[in-house]
């Protein structure tokens, strides 16, 4: 999880500096920045999903380590 999430926000960063240089180019580029926001918008969904399935696996295994001390 951790590592997908880590690949997401770096391609998230990728797509933001290359927006970034497209800026100034594309006169057909609205085709292609709509295209772009959605993958992001999709991008940035699922890495909230992956670190909300983390903080709760986290959750799962903080008591079950404190009640093998027992």
């Amino acid at each position: 999880l951790l590592t997908t999430t880590y690949q997401l926000k770096e391609r998230i960063k990728i797509m933001n500096e290359q927006e970034q240089q497209m800026m100034c180019i594309s006169p057909n580029g609205d085709l292609r920045s709509k295209k772009e926001n959605y993958e992001k918008f999709f991008i940035q969904r699922r890495i909230r999903e992956l670190e909300q399935e983390l903080k709760h696996l986290r959750s799962q295994l903080i008591p079950s380590s404190s009640s093998d001390d027992l």
